[in-house]
């Protein structure tokens, strides 16, 4: 990634994760390496008459060292984490994929249901 080592970027970036707790960050290791990584968040929905408390997650930042990538190892996280949220009460996970992520979230359950509608600020 084009910048990803600048002493700046990297100061920002351990600020973001010290002070957006917000983020639940998935990690998986192999010999004490990071290699891939997914960041989580849960977002309450209104509630609703006779229904239970229940969240939509947002899933993003989602990255697998290269080395490592067409091993399974996105696919056993990711199977990780839609357990994790089905325990903490999600209903569904959206993301907003990179045209080249597409089929790995349809291969992983991930469907286009609802056009979003967007408004730039």
């Amino acid at each position: 990634m084009k910048g990803i080592e600048s002493d700046e970027f990297i100061k920002e970036y351990i600020n973001f994760l010290k002070t957006e707790s917000v983020y639940k960050i998935f990690i998986m290791e192999k010999n004490e390496q990071i290699i891939a990584a997914m960041f989580v968040t849960m977002i309450r929905k209104v509630p609703k008459p006779n229904k239970k408390e229940s969240y939509i997650a947002y899933l993003t930042n989602v990255y697998t060292l290269k080395e490592y990538r067409n091993q399974g190892v996105g696919t056993k996280m990711l199977s990780y984490i839609k357990n994790y949220l089905k325990q903490n009460r999600c209903e569904n996970i959206i993301v907003w994929p990179s045209d080249k992520a597409i089929d790995w979230y349809a291969r992983n359950g991930f469907k286009s249901e609802n056009e979003i509608l967007e408004c730039e600020l």
